[in-house]
């Protein structure tokens, strides 16, 4: 198995708003891009040894696209030559859950007819979930 990064586009927004009255930051990132191609291969026995054949061209199926969007919301507390901050990030805030990777190998039968092997478009990598984290950050 091997992982085929070939996207046409993609884009990655980044910002930060300091609030005025409140005095708190306000941050966001957004990502995306073209699903990654799923180039099928056929394993065949030759008199080199086992070789992976492809079945069709790089791109004509693809996996979903992904989309990412991160948010962060801080505030800073000074006292003399000291300075906390505290923080609450959001990781995946749409909770996508796109599939990254699959494993592409198909069989052959006894008939000498391709199918699906029963591990073919098994999922093992996938965006991972929504996740909070709260932090803080003493300087001085």
């Amino acid at each position: 198995n091997g992982v085929y990064i070939n996207s046409k586009w993609s884009y990655n927004v980044t910002g930060l708003y300091q609030i005025p009255v409140v005095e708190m930051n306000f941050g966001f990132s957004i990502l995306g891009r073209e699903g990654y191609p799923i180039p099928y291969v056929h394993s065949v026995g030759t008199s080199e040894g086992t070789k992976n054949i492809l079945l069709q061209g790089i791109g004509e199926e693809r996996h979903d696209d992904p989309f990412l969007l991160d948010l962060r919301l801080s505030k800073e507390f000074r006292l003399g030559g000291v300075g906390l901050t505290v923080g609450i990030d959001a990781f995946n805030v749409t909770n996508e859950q796109t599939i990254l990777q699959r494993d592409l190998l198909i069989n052959q039968t006894s008939r000498g007819t391709t199918r699906k092997a029963a591990r073919a478009d098994r999922m093992f990598e996938q965006q991972s979930p929504r996740v909070f984290r709260l932090g803080a950050r003493l300087t001085f």
